[in-house]
Protein backbone atom coordinates (compact mmCIF):
# COMPACT_ATOMS: atom_id res chain seq x y z
CA UNK A 1 0.00 0.00 0.00
CA UNK A 2 1.32 3.85 -0.36
CA UNK A 3 0.77 5.91 2.31
CA UNK A 4 0.63 9.38 1.63
CA UNK A 5 1.43 12.12 4.46
CA UNK A 6 0.35 15.81 4.66
CA UNK A 7 1.56 17.61 7.49
CA UNK A 8 0.25 21.74 7.21
CA UNK A 9 -0.01 24.69 9.26
CA UNK A 10 1.11 23.42 12.60
CA UNK A 11 3.46 23.74 15.33
CA UNK A 12 5.50 20.90 16.94
CA UNK A 13 7.42 21.88 20.17
CA UNK A 14 9.65 18.70 21.08
CA UNK A 15 9.55 20.51 24.87
CA UNK A 16 6.93 19.30 26.83
CA UNK A 17 8.92 19.41 30.28
CA UNK A 18 6.55 22.36 31.36
CA UNK A 19 3.54 20.31 31.13
CA UNK A 20 5.40 17.46 32.81
CA UNK A 21 7.17 15.16 30.47
CA UNK A 22 10.38 13.69 31.60
CA UNK A 23 12.39 15.01 28.81
CA UNK A 24 12.18 16.58 25.19
CA UNK A 25 10.47 14.63 22.40
CA UNK A 26 13.06 12.73 20.33
CA UNK A 27 11.91 13.25 16.65
CA UNK A 28 8.94 14.99 15.09
CA UNK A 29 8.64 13.10 12.25
CA UNK A 30 10.02 9.60 12.18
CA UNK A 31 9.34 7.81 9.05
CA UNK A 32 9.34 3.94 8.61
CA UNK A 33 7.50 1.88 6.70
CA UNK A 34 9.86 -1.01 5.90
CA UNK A 35 8.58 -0.78 2.31
CA UNK A 36 11.96 -0.84 -0.08
CA UNK A 37 9.25 -0.29 -3.19
CA UNK A 38 9.72 4.05 -2.39
CA UNK A 39 5.76 4.01 -2.23
CA UNK A 40 5.63 6.72 0.70
CA UNK A 41 5.29 10.45 -0.51
CA UNK A 42 5.23 13.17 2.60
CA UNK A 43 4.52 16.38 2.58
CA UNK A 44 5.44 18.98 5.43
CA UNK A 45 4.61 22.70 4.63
CA UNK A 46 4.00 25.78 6.35
CA UNK A 47 5.07 24.45 10.10
CA UNK A 48 7.08 24.80 12.77
CA UNK A 49 9.14 22.42 14.37
CA UNK A 50 11.72 23.38 17.35
CA UNK A 51 12.83 21.66 20.48
CA UNK A 52 13.63 18.30 19.71
CA UNK A 53 16.23 16.06 21.14
CA UNK A 54 17.55 14.47 18.40
CA UNK A 55 16.98 14.40 14.71
CA UNK A 56 14.14 17.11 13.84
CA UNK A 57 12.64 14.71 10.27
CA UNK A 58 14.20 11.59 10.22
CA UNK A 59 13.59 8.21 8.16
CA UNK A 60 14.87 4.92 9.28
CA UNK A 61 16.56 2.61 7.05
CA UNK A 62 15.33 0.57 4.30
CA UNK A 63 11.99 2.73 4.38
CA UNK A 64 11.01 3.66 0.99
CA UNK A 65 9.91 7.42 0.54
CA UNK A 66 9.16 8.02 -3.05
CA UNK A 67 9.37 12.00 -2.03
CA UNK A 68 10.04 13.81 0.96
CA UNK A 69 8.55 17.59 0.38
CA UNK A 70 9.55 20.29 3.07
CA UNK A 71 8.16 23.69 2.53
CA UNK A 72 7.80 27.11 4.33
CA UNK A 73 8.76 26.00 7.61
CA UNK A 74 11.32 26.88 10.35
CA UNK A 75 13.06 24.78 12.43
CA UNK A 76 15.16 25.55 15.56
CA UNK A 77 16.32 24.37 18.56
CA UNK A 78 18.07 20.96 17.46
CA UNK A 79 19.90 18.79 19.81
CA UNK A 80 21.68 16.81 16.67
CA UNK A 81 20.48 17.71 13.08
CA UNK A 82 17.52 19.18 11.48
CA UNK A 83 16.05 17.13 8.78
CA UNK A 84 18.36 13.49 7.54
CA UNK A 85 17.46 12.20 4.45
CA UNK A 86 19.49 8.78 5.31
CA UNK A 87 18.66 6.77 8.78
CA UNK A 88 21.28 8.76 10.95
CA UNK A 89 24.18 5.91 10.47
CA UNK A 90 26.44 4.73 7.75
CA UNK A 91 26.19 1.44 8.66
CA UNK A 92 22.48 1.03 8.45
CA UNK A 93 20.31 0.04 5.39
CA UNK A 94 20.04 3.06 3.19
CA UNK A 95 16.44 5.02 3.25
CA UNK A 96 15.18 4.28 -0.15
CA UNK A 97 14.11 7.99 -0.66
CA UNK A 98 14.00 8.95 -4.39
CA UNK A 99 13.57 12.90 -4.13
CA UNK A 100 14.01 15.25 -1.51
CA UNK A 101 13.05 18.88 -1.76
CA UNK A 102 13.53 21.54 1.02
CA UNK A 103 12.48 25.04 -0.19
CA UNK A 104 11.73 28.16 1.41
CA UNK A 105 13.05 26.86 4.76
CA UNK A 106 14.79 28.13 7.56
CA UNK A 107 17.10 26.27 10.10
CA UNK A 108 18.31 28.29 13.16
CA UNK A 109 20.76 26.52 16.48
CA UNK A 110 20.64 23.16 15.34
CA UNK A 111 23.73 21.46 16.85
CA UNK A 112 24.39 19.66 13.97
CA UNK A 113 24.15 20.23 10.23
CA UNK A 114 20.60 21.52 9.15
CA UNK A 115 20.38 19.14 6.65
CA UNK A 116 22.35 15.81 6.08
CA UNK A 117 22.28 13.18 3.92
CA UNK A 118 24.38 9.65 3.10
CA UNK A 119 24.35 6.62 1.86
CA UNK A 120 21.75 6.08 -0.72
CA UNK A 121 23.38 7.39 -4.34
CA UNK A 122 20.38 7.44 -6.27
CA UNK A 123 18.29 9.97 -3.66
CA UNK A 124 17.91 13.44 -5.56
CA UNK A 125 18.39 16.39 -3.43
CA UNK A 126 17.00 20.02 -3.88
CA UNK A 127 17.50 23.02 -1.41
CA UNK A 128 16.01 26.17 -2.87
CA UNK A 129 15.52 29.40 -0.93
CA UNK A 130 16.50 27.86 2.61
CA UNK A 131 18.23 30.42 5.43
CA UNK A 132 20.69 28.22 7.54
CA UNK A 133 21.53 29.80 10.90
CA UNK A 134 24.09 29.35 13.62
CA UNK A 135 24.17 25.63 12.64
CA UNK A 136 26.89 23.02 13.38
CA UNK A 137 28.98 25.55 15.72
CA UNK A 138 32.59 24.84 15.58
CA UNK A 139 32.56 20.68 15.53
CA UNK A 140 30.13 20.16 12.11
CA UNK A 141 29.34 22.23 8.74
CA UNK A 142 25.92 23.14 8.20
CA UNK A 143 24.95 21.11 5.39
CA UNK A 144 26.40 17.95 5.07
CA UNK A 145 25.48 15.36 1.84
CA UNK A 146 27.57 12.36 1.49
CA UNK A 147 27.32 9.70 -1.32
CA UNK A 148 24.56 10.75 -3.12
CA UNK A 149 25.36 12.18 -6.75
CA UNK A 150 22.05 14.63 -8.12
CA UNK A 151 22.21 17.48 -5.55
CA UNK A 152 21.30 21.11 -6.22
CA UNK A 153 21.76 23.72 -3.74
CA UNK A 154 20.93 27.00 -4.89
CA UNK A 155 19.40 30.49 -3.75
CA UNK A 156 19.69 29.68 -0.36
CA UNK A 157 22.27 32.08 2.67
CA UNK A 158 24.42 30.21 5.12
CA UNK A 159 25.59 32.43 7.88
CA UNK A 160 27.31 31.73 11.33
CA UNK A 161 29.53 28.63 11.55
CA UNK A 162 33.02 28.26 13.34
CA UNK A 163 33.79 24.67 11.66
CA UNK A 164 36.98 25.09 10.26
CA UNK A 165 36.40 22.33 7.38
CA UNK A 166 33.87 22.62 5.31
CA UNK A 167 30.68 24.76 6.13
CA UNK A 168 28.77 22.50 3.07
CA UNK A 169 30.00 19.08 1.76
CA UNK A 170 29.01 17.73 -1.23
CA UNK A 171 30.48 14.17 -2.21
CA UNK A 172 30.59 14.61 -6.03
CA UNK A 173 32.06 17.18 -8.67
CA UNK A 174 28.29 16.80 -10.63
CA UNK A 175 26.58 18.18 -7.23
CA UNK A 176 25.86 22.22 -7.89
CA UNK A 177 25.71 24.87 -5.44
CA UNK A 178 25.08 28.21 -7.02
CA UNK A 179 23.71 31.51 -5.84
CA UNK A 180 24.08 31.09 -2.49
CA UNK A 181 24.94 34.31 -0.11
CA UNK A 182 27.50 33.19 2.44
CA UNK A 183 29.15 34.97 5.63
CA UNK A 184 30.63 34.74 8.51
CA UNK A 185 31.64 31.24 8.27
CA UNK A 186 35.38 30.14 9.38
CA UNK A 187 35.85 27.62 5.90
CA UNK A 188 34.83 29.29 2.56
CA UNK A 189 35.52 25.37 1.60
CA UNK A 190 32.56 23.02 -0.17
Amino acid sequence: TSARVEVRSLEFDGDGTAEGAAAKAKYALRLDNADTSGTMQVLVEDCVMHDFNDKIIKPYGNCGIDSLLVRNSIFYNGASEGIVIYSGSSSDPAVRLKYAEIVNCTFSAIVREAIKGDTNPNTMLRVDHCTIYNCGGSSKGMLYVDDLLDVEIKNSIFAKNAFADNFVRLESDANSFHHNVVFDVASFEV
